[in-house]
C-alpha cells in the first residue's frame, strides 16, 4: 500500500483561514464516466474567521441565485497556490438577491481535481525531491498518470455539471468572474419536482446534515427582498 506524505498548508479565503493539513491516499474519487483514477485528498484544516452564516454571505455576496452549471472548464493553482480554483460557466435561472445582467456567466470555485504532475508544480525543488525519494522507498511506479490531488476543503462540495445551485456570488472585476463564496453554506443544491424550477417548491441540500429543505422558506428568512 502506497503512503501518504503529510503536506503543511496555509490559505485565505472569504472570512477563513486555514492552519494545518495532511494527506491522506486511496480515497476513490470518479473523474469521468469510463475511468477512476486514484487520489490524495489534500485535508486542510480551515479555521473561520467568520463563520459562513447566512447573514455573513449576503453581506459580502454582490449576488444570490439559482444556477445551473453548464461547464467546468478548467482547473489550476495560479491564483491560490494552496487549493487552487475550478473555472466554468453557469446559466441563471432565478436571481434571489442582487442584479445579473447576463443570463450565463463565469464562475470561479474555491478547491479543485488536478493531475499530480499539475499539482507538483506548486512545490520546491527540495519538497519534489523529498516526495520523488519517499515514493521509490515505498515502491510507486515511475509513471504515475493515475494519481489525482483534491483540494476541496471538507467544509465544501463538489460541483457537478448539468447540476442546479443556489450560489453566493462575489464579483471579481479585475477577472470578469464571481467567486462562489461560503464553501458548502454558499454553494447548495437544488432539487424541484419533475425537473421544474419553481421557488416556491424547490429544496436546498443542508450540507451539515444532508437533507433538503424548502427554498422560498431558506428565502422569506435569511435573503430580504430588495
Amino acid at each position: 500500500m502506497k503512503k501518504a506524505i503529510g503536506i503543511f498548508l496555509s490559505v485565505v479565503l472569504i472570512g477563513c483561514t486555514a492552519t494545518e493539513s495532511e494527506t491522506r491516499i486511496n480515497k476513490k474519487y470518479p473523474i469521468d464516466a469510463e475511468t477512476e483514477k486514484e487520489i490524495i485528498h489534500v485535508l486542510t484544516e480551515v479555521e473561520l474567521a467568520h463563520p459562513y452564516t447566512p447573514e455573513f454571505m449576503l453581506k459580502n455576496s454582490d449576488a444570490v441565485v439559482v444556477a445551473k452549471i453548464i461547464s467546468i472548464d478548467h482547473a489550476d493553482m495560479k491564483s491560490n497556490t494552496v487549493i487552487g480554483y475550478t473555472d466554468g460557466t453557469a446559466e441563471i435561472i432565478d436571481v434571489i438577491y442582487g442584479n445579473m445582467d447576463n443570463s450565463v456567466f463565469s464562475y470561479k470555485k474555491p478547491g479543485c481535481v488536478l493531475s499530480a504532475k499539475e499539482y507538483e508544480q506548486t512545490y520546491s525543488e527540495e519538497e519534489m525531491n523529498k516526495i520523488l525519494h519517499l515514493r521509490k522507498e515505498n515502491g510507486w511506479p515511475e509513471n504515475y498518470d493515475y494519481l489525482y490531488y483534491d483540494t476541496t476543503l471538507e467544509e465544501d462540495i463538489h460541483i457537478e455539471e448539468g447540476h442546479i445551485y443556489l450560489m453566493y456570488l462575489n464579483y471579481i472585476e479585475s477577472m470578469n468572474q464571481y467567486e462562489i463564496i461560503g464553501l458548502g453554506n454558499g454553494l447548495r443544491e437544488v432539487k424541484s419536482a419533475e425537473n421544474v424550477y419553481e421557488r416556491d417548491t424547490a429544496m436546498i441540500k443542508n450540507n451539515t446534515i444532508g437533507e433538503y429543505e424548502s427554498l422560498s422558506e431558506y428565502c422569506r428568512e435569511y435573503i430580504p427582498r430588495e
